[in-house]
């Protein structure tokens, strides 16, 4: 294992006692549970000690149960109650279905009014529920695991600023298995570690990144959007400039809208062609094709799920395709990476 470390290790009691002396030099940061909706941790206090006692830069999550504002505050007033002083900031952690948005952001605006660098969590299973959504968090925490063998294998598809690569980590001075963690987006480990705190978005933009380009059709903005290109928070707003409150907007109707209502407005030419409507429709683009293909008598494309070891020329010799063609049907470019459990289109 040593080949992740030292890494972002996210920890609560299932870890029972850290010796964080141990852990310091193999940690870049630790994101410490103080909660499970109404359920305090039971080693938030001896986690947060350790963390400031060894000088390990530490951040504070709560395991989110709908609980809006109310919720929020309990985690920071527990936090304190702790002994935090030292936390740069806290997340919210986003894994359950059928959450109100409107609750996510009245958290997170409590959060925000720390001042300090609050992120938010959300399960990639669920990312076409909630990520299309700005809640006014600074940064953004993705899983997606691929083989959960303590190494990084399958990055998310969409844009994040930190990825969670495993449930299976190892750590020196954390007993068994741990989540460990990896820098994905814009943002440096400076700015997760060492820069000041300052209240402000700091996710986004980077030196010589610009706008996007605001004269394209809104079904490719959107894709951008999804796709995570656009950023999340001010950034996207900076980004998208005038035309912020048309694209999020369709943005919200992709997530939200019944698949059928999506295949007519298909059908109807509003979302493009190839790999721009992919991009348009995120995650639901298989579901509401299949929609498209019903309403116009269409079979259903043939698909193939990668194994293992597969490459796209023995694919394409198995299925007597062109593995060109697979790879220009899957939007896949040079290097042509592939990896296991991904539904290729094969005609």
């Amino acid at each position: 294992m040593s080949s992740i470390l030292p890494t972002i290790a996210d920890v609560s009691s299932w870890q029972g006692g850290i010796a964080w002396a141990t852990v310091k030099p193999n940690v870049h940061f630790a994101i410490i549970r103080v909660q499970d909706g109404t359920y305090l941790d039971n080693r938030l206090a001896d986690n947060i000690k350790g963390c400031e006692a060894q000088g390990i830069p530490y951040y504070l999550y709560g395991f989110y149960r709908n609980g809006g504002a109310v919720e929020a505050a309990r985690m920071v007033s527990r936090a304190k109650a702790a002994g935090a002083t030292k936390q740069r900031g806290y997340v919210l952690d986003v894994e359950v279905s059928g959450q109100s948005t409107a609750n996510i952001k009245s958290a997170m605006a409590t959060l925000n009014a720390s001042g300090l660098d609050n992120g938010l969590y959300i399960a990639n299973h669920l990312y076409s529920e909630y990520g299309g959504e700005d809640y006014g968090e600074k940064w953004r925490w993705i899983p997606t695991y691929g083989v959960n063998d303590g190494r990084a294998h399958t990055p998310p598809k969409h844009y994040c600023d930190l990825w969670q690569f495993t449930s299976a980590g190892k750590v020196p001075g954390i007993s068994g298995n741990v989540d460990c963690n990896a820098l994905n987006g814009n943002r440096t480990l400076a700015s997760f570690t060492t820069d000041a705190v300052s209240g402000k978005p700091t996710g986004g933009d980077v030196a010589g990144d610009t706008t996007l380009d605001l004269t394209r059709s809104a079904a490719e903005l959107v894709g951008d959007v999804l796709a995570g290109d656009a950023g999340n928070g001010d950034v996207r707003k900076t980004k998208l400039g005038s035309r912020y409150g048309e694209i999020q907007a369709l943005v919200n109707h992709v997530l939200t809208a019944s698949a059928s209502a999506l295949a007519q407005e298909v059908i109807d030419g509003e979302w493009g062609n190839g790999e721009t409507r992919k991009r348009a429709m995120g995650a639901r683009y298989d579901e509401v094709q299949e929609k498209v293909n019903a309403k116009l008598g269409a079979s259903p494309a043939k698909t193939y799920t990668v194994k293992s070891g597969d490459t796209l020329s023995e694919i394409g010799a198995e299925l007597g395709v062109s593995w060109k063609d697979i790879a220009a049907n899957n939007g896949i470019s040079a290097p042509y990476t592939i990896y296991p459990g991904q539904q290729l289109v094969v005609e």
